[in-house]
């Protein structure tokens, strides 16, 4: 058969969060929500990876509670201080009439039980309302055991937890309606199944714990935009939120909603000034100021735009382009001079030579010949050519024309045409003081772009001269401020048109303006909120972390898990004992349904369908005898040997079935320590019966009694079980007759005695008869007869029958719980009278006992 913890692991998977949960609780540990709750995130966050932890076969250590000893109740309703009892290991039976102090000893075991179905509401214990108040704890002195753990001796606050004694299991009258409720859950569970509890509180304090932090989150993102400055912006902000999850998003949406962050300053300055010449009333100088501003513009933008392709990319590819033609046929001239020079051995062939033939070359050009020949003179020294300098000129001249100088040439005045021009854009005061007011970032960057210009034409010349690389450095972008001049030319062509127009349409365009000035006030408000939306951003991520960690926090498949393990162990075997424990009380036709719920295992009780409840159908005996099969069946499907307590356990039944509950009750007592209170005669004399047989000292029967009206509560142990005795009765009878008969009994103390002592008196006349005459044949109490006593009758007794006959009816009158007639209510003994009474008890006493 499978163990509790494979049902578990099945439950887990591969999750590791469920795995790690499912640890804190097979192991046991300390159940620390927010570390937990840590771990958890740390878990989600860094995908780790956890093992199931190594673990015991799931079976619970069996409860072993027990009671030794009571004693000292201390300010508990008006219990006696001064009680002390010695409980058995078994059965345990207490006795006692209305009043005497039991239900008290029971509010105190029941105070203390976590093991307790009840539906009663304050199980407060009042201190004795008869004394002088005080504010001492309420607490009494016990020791006990569980287990191999024993506890000599301990003072017990009832009013606090106690692990121990909250192990004790208790049923009484207000057990009745919990344990026949539609979702009686099992308590602890054998085998480990209380796990399924375990976790499903945990899972369920998890999500509880997240739920609250959660709330924290909304609170906080709630309240990041809170201030009244964000007023008029918050629906872009909602817009805003919904659309970005990055500080980044949120900029990329503002620049495309708004203008860029850089230019946003210039332009709120732009709209101030536009709303305040509006607002001025000489027009007239204005307009003249911003046509002057609008044909300068014009021609700025038109000269950049004329001088771009001076700058561009493509202009220096071109030069480098050139620049390395050129240096290739530079080395070509190289290697042809150099061949040449292998050819003539007394001239250095280079640039300079190249230059003296070029210009020989051009002097018979001049004179119309081609070559100089024979018999000439040379135009250089003067001396006479010959054959010989002529083939050599002509070979000199051939070999310049057959180079690369003349290409090189070509791609000199190619190269040096590409270099820019200065076009001589300037600024001149004049057109400072145009721009100064509105326009002065604006005029700082021409001014920057024309210093770079002439930079740049010095540094492209220089490259050029040198025959140096033109660098990527010299290329200019003129895009951006071009924009920026027609962009400002399309203002002042605006803030023109808007001038041209009527005063109306002016104060209308105002107020646009204005709105429009807003605007941009609150883009410079949303791109300065970078860390507000940072908060939201980082609150709302954790809430959907959070999120994603609740929903792992559900306990449907826990609770599914939780049913099929407890169908497997326990259900049908749970069934089972119910049923048979029906049988034994005479209970038909009630079914049970078993239902998970929450990791726990709900069960419900019908009569033929679930549409008929028990409690709507059912006297008050027979629920009562359900309950009962249902806190014994739990009992027994728990495995709990802790102490249990019986309060009153056959109220509402007839003798029949209080006798079977006797009987379970002793079987209950065979595994564990069982503690009953009890009012009913005739179950406590069930009972005895069954201890008298076995004569198990761990069995005892207890008498509670009380003192007087400040002192109850006080438990004596009985060895012989029987209550009453004709002999214990004729002693109190003794003892009552010298009260009487003193000088200080008088008045009310007297009529009070008299009372009481009729009430003994009725009894004596029972037990006279039981025992003086019928020498135990019948008892009372007891519903059968004693047929081997018959021959033990006492026939003598007889003649005494018209006079304890007489006494008895006269005590019937006179007792405390009379019940006279109305006509004889105002009756009452006197001394006297009872005197005579005596007399006859005392003769017949003597004579039968």
């Amino acid at each position: 058969m499978k163990q509790v913890h494979e049902y578990i692991e099945e439950w887990c998977g591969n999750d590791s969060i469920k795995k790690y949960l499912a640890n804190v609780i097979l192991a046991k540990q300390e159940i620390n929500l927010e570390e937990i709750i840590d771990n958890i995130f740390d878990i989600y966050r860094n995908k780790k990876d956890i093992t199931i932890v190594e673990h015991d076969n799931g079976k619970s250590s069996p409860l072993q509670l027990c009671i030794n000893n009571v004693k000292r109740p201390q300010n508990i309703g008006a219990l006696c201080d001064e009680t002390e009892f010695e409980l058995g290991k078994k059965l345990n039976v207490f006795y006692g009439e209305n009043g005497s102090g039991k239900s008290t000893y029971v509010k105190i075991f029941r105070k203390l039980s976590e093991n307790y179905f009840t539906n009663a509401k304050d199980l407060s214990l009042k201190t004795n309302i008869y004394k002088e108040k005080n504010e001492n704890l309420q607490s009494f002195c016990i020791s006990y055991q569980n287990g191999d753990s024993k506890v000599s001796e301990e003072d017990v606050d009832i009013n606090a937890y106690h692990r121990e004694l909250s192990k004790i299991n208790v049923f009484d009258s207000d057990s009745l309606q919990p344990l026949l409720n539609k979702d009686l859950s099992f308590s602890i569970l054998p085998k480990g199944l209380d796990n399924f509890v375990k976790l499903t509180e945990l899972l369920g304090n998890i999500k509880k714990q997240i739920s609250e932090r959660i709330l924290v989150l909304e609170n906080e993102m709630s309240g990041v935009f809170q201030d009244s400055m964000y007023k008029e912006v918050i629906e872009k902000i909602n817009e805003i939120a919904e659309k970005a999850t990055t500080e980044s998003d949120v900029i990329d949406f503002l620049n495309k909603q708004y203008t860029l962050k850089e230019n946003l300053q210039l332009e709120i300055e732009n709209k101030q000034l536009s709303i305040s010449q509006m607002k001025t009333t000489n027009q007239a100088n204005l307009i003249q100021i911003l046509n002057a501003q609008q044909i300068k513009l014009s021609e700025l933008s038109n000269a950049f735009k004329s001088i771009e392709k001076d700058f561009s990319n493509e202009k220096i590819c071109n030069v480098v382009k050139l620049q390395e033609q050129y240096n290739r046929l530079m080395s070509e001239e190289k290697t042809e001079n150099e061949r040449l020079a292998t050819q003539v051995n007394n001239i250095t062939i280079n640039s300079e030579w190249n230059s003296f033939i070029k210009v020989a070359q051009k002097y018979y050009n001049s004179q119309k010949q081609t070559l100089p020949t024979s018999g000439n003179r040379c135009i250089l020294c003067g001396r006479q050519i010959e054959q010989e300098q002529e083939a050599f000129i002509k070979f000199c001249f051939k070999h310049l024309e057959g180079s690369v100088n003349s290409l090189k040439s070509k791609l000199e005045g190619d190269i040096k045409r590409e270099i820019p021009t200065d076009k001589h854009l300037r600024l001149s005061e004049a057109d400072k003081q145009l721009f100064d007011q509105d326009r002065a970032i604006l005029l700082s960057k021409i001014e920057a772009i024309l210093e770079l210009i002439e930079k740049n034409i010095t540094l492209f010349r220089n490259c050029v001269d040198n025959n140096k690389e033109v660098p990527n450095s010299c290329k200019i972008d003129f895009s951006g401020l071009i924009l920026e001049l027609e962009k400002a030319h399309m203002e002042v062509s605006e803030r023109l048109n808007l001038l041209s127009k009527s005063n109306g349409e002016i104060l209308d365009n105002i107020k646009k303006q204005e709105n429009e000035l807003r605007e941009l006030e609150n883009a410079c408000l949303l791109y300065e909120s970078q860390l507000k939306f940072k908060q939201l951003f980082d609150c709302r991520n954790k809430k959907k972390e959070y999120g994603e960690i609740q929903k792992k926090m559900r306990t449907t498949e826990l609770t599914t898990k939780s049913q099929e393990a407890f169908n497997d162990l326990i259900g049908s075997n749970y069934q089972k004992i119910f049923e048979e424990y029906c049988v034994r009380l005479g209970i038909k036709n009630v079914s049970v349904k078993l239902t998970p719920k929450r990791g726990e295992t709900k069960r419900s009780k019908y009569l033929v369908s679930e549409n008929n409840a028990i409690t709507d159908i059912m006297s008050e005996g027979e629920q009562k005898a359900i309950a009962l099969a249902e806190f014994s069946s739990d009992l027994k499907i728990r495995e709990n040997m802790c102490t249990v307590l019986f309060d009153d356990p056959v109220t509402s039944f007839d003798y029949k079935r209080a006798e079977i509950i006797a009987e379970i009750i002793y079987e209950i007592s065979k595994e564990r320590q069982v503690v009953v209170f009890t009012h009913n005669i005739m179950f406590y004399y069930k009972i005895y019966s069954l201890i008298e047989k076995e004569k198990d000292k761990e069995n005892r029967l207890f008498k509670v009694d009380e003192f007087d009206r400040d002192n109850k509560g006080v438990i004596s142990h009985t060895d012989s079980g029987r209550l009453e005795n004709l002999k214990d009765v004729t002693n109190r009878i003794t003892n009552s007759n010298q009260i009487i008969n003193s000088k200080k009994c008088m008045g009310d103390e007297l009529e009070r005695n008299l009372q009481i002592t009729y009430s003994d008196i009725r009894t004596w006349c029972e037990l006279i008869v039981e025992e003086g005459f019928l020498r135990g044949i019948i008892r009372r109490y007891e519903p059968n007869v004693r047929f081997t006593m018959v021959p033990k009758i006492n026939p003598d007794f007889v003649g005494e029958l018209p006079k304890v006959h007489s006494l008895y009816e006269k005590a019937c009158r006179y007792m405390t719980g009379h019940s006279q007639p109305v006509e004889t209510l105002n009756t009452k003994p006197t001394r006297e009278e009872f005197k005579e009474d005596f007399v006859c008890i005392t003769e017949i006493y003597e004579k039968f006992h």
